[in-house]
């Protein structure tokens, strides 16, 4: 998972993470609590006890997918992070993600540059900073979510030629977007404030179009905790630390929806179908230290999540320690998951590499950095393409995606 930690002056952060209380509904059961018990009722719904302590369990990653290697070209304006969260989409025919500096590469699938653009600047046709992304394959667009007081998102092609601006519902935090269908996208609104959510509805349907709002999923809170933590910080200033997760992940059919004050975590269909899968308890509201749980992937018999304890030390700054987790429907049994790949022994994986990627259906992907994987070979702990692949690289290089395709 990531953190990230930063210090606003008290002022702009009021401003810039305020919350629009017009969906607050006081005198109410909080309607999280009211779905999960509903929930707790359907046949066959599991419930995870997110206090116990669960064995361990290694899962080889091959037994469960087709693993392909793809060695990012490195060029001067395209040196990506080693996270995955740069990542704004991933196939098998083509990568498109975004550096440090803003700037949106387009990779072909043997991992050759493609293309790349950088509209950074003030202008009605550019971008400040890259909040979210997503990539329609189809219509060859790419939304960015500029920066937030923008509240904006800017489309372009996929050659980087301005197509349109959509307009954001003021205050609305969309960083976790996805390519939903032909003229939607699927959003979350993540702007939270004193306990309040922006929307009592956070989760929606976007139109590519317009940017308005289509549809809100039935998925509503009167109470949601932030992904933030806070405290004074010198005079007039506040230091933040922030828990990076996203709360949509796409899987095998259908998405994932794994919010972090829910109790259940849902799918959501193509064809508009919600339905609970998980239900979590004790209730996350209810903990005095919580413990959250998020959703990273879902593939055949196995649920891959991580448990989260959110809390943070401001003075050394080191916080929201977190276990990767499984569930095994097969089992019935969860289990601290122990996620490795053959090809590189002390590697461990998880699939989504705590980042936000818009992937193609029934596929997950990681990032192998290339320094690390040179040591690995060189101590002999590297097998099979990977190996070649060491040989070829440098420590300065891109990283080395690894594409994986589960098996049905």
């Amino acid at each position: 998972m990531k953190t990230y930690v930063w210090a606003l002056y008290a002022s702009l952060l009021l401003y810039s993470c305020g919350a629009n209380n017009t969906n607050r509904q006081d005198g109410k059961e909080d309607a999280s609590t009211e779905q999960t018990q509903k929930a707790k009722k359907e046949q066959g719904l599991v419930t995870l006890d997110v206090t116990k302590d669960y064995p361990e369990k290694k899962i080889v990653l091959q037994d469960l997918a087709d693993v392909k290697y793809i060695p990012l070209e490195t060029k001067k304006n395209a040196l990506l992070p080693n996270s995955a969260g740069c990542l704004g989409y991933v196939s098998d025919s083509l990568i498109v993600a975004r550096t440090s500096d803003n700037e949106i590469v387009l990779f072909n699938g043997d991992g050759s540059v493609r293309s790349s653009f950088r509209h950074v600047g003030q202008g009605s046709k550019e971008y400040q900073y890259i909040i979210g992304m997503a990539v329609d394959p189809k219509a060859q667009e790419i939304f960015i979510v500029d920066y937030l007081l923008k509240y904006r998102m800017q489309v372009y092609s996929f050659t980087g030629q301005y197509k349109r601006t959509l307009p954001i519902p003021y205050k609305m935090i969309l960083n976790s977007l996805q390519d939903f269908s032909a003229d939607c996208l699927l959003a979350c609104d993540m702007d939270v404030n004193q306990g309040i959510s922006n929307r009592a509805k956070p989760y929606m349907l976007l139109s590519k179009k317009t940017g308005e709002i289509v549809k809100e999923l039935d998925i509503h809170f009167t109470k949601r905790m932030s992904n933030r933590m806070s405290k004074p910080f010198g005079e007039n200033q506040t230091i933040s630390a922030a828990l990076g997760y996203d709360p949509i992940v796409r899987c095998e059919d259908s998405y994932v929806i794994g919010d972090l004050s829910a109790d259940t975590i849902y799918t959501y269909t193509p064809q508009g179908v919600l339905s609970p899968m998980l239900v979590r308890t004790p209730p996350v509201l209810s903990m005095e230290t919580p413990k959250v749980l998020l959703p990273d992937y879902r593939a055949g018999s196995y649920f891959f999540f991580y448990l989260v304890d959110f809390e943070f030390d401001f003075e050394t700054r080191t916080g929201f320690p977190d276990k990767y987790m499984v569930y095994d429907y097969a089992a019935g049994k969860t289990y601290v998951c122990k996620l490795v790949n053959r090809d590189c022994e002390e590697q461990e994986i998880q699939l989504g590499d705590g980042g936000v990627t818009n992937k193609a259906w029934n596929t997950a992907c990681y990032t192998i950095p290339s320094s690390m994987l040179i040591e690995q070979s060189e101590a002999g702990k590297v097998h099979g393409p990977l190996k070649e692949i060491a040989a070829g690289r440098t420590d300065d290089d891109n990283p080395v995606l690894a594409i994986v395709r589960f098996k049905n």
